[in-house]
C-alpha cells in the first residue's frame, strides 16, 4: 500500500514541475502578440514622437 501511495506521489509531484516549466516556456518563449509595431513601422514612430511631444510639454508647465 506504501508502494502505490508512494508512486503516486511522485507522478503527482512530476505533473506539477513539468507543469511549471511549460508555464514557464509559455509566458517566457511565447510569441510577442503586439503585430502593431511590426506592421506599421511608421505610424508607430509618429504615435511615439507625439507621445514624447505631449510629455515635454507637460513637464514644461509652470506648477502653481
Amino acid at each position: 500500500m506504501r508502494k502505490l501511495f508512494d508512486k503516486i506521489l511522485q507522478t503527482g509531484i512530476k505533473l506539477c514541475l513539468l507543469t511549471g516549466v511549460a508555464f514557464t516556456f509559455a509566458a517566457c518563449y511565447a510569441p510577442d502578440t503586439n503585430f502593431r509595431d511590426w506592421e506599421e513601422p511608421e505610424q508607430h514612430q509618429q504615435d511615439q514622437q507625439k507621445l514624447e511631444k505631449q510629455l515635454t510639454e507637460y513637464g514644461n508647465q509652470d506648477i502653481h
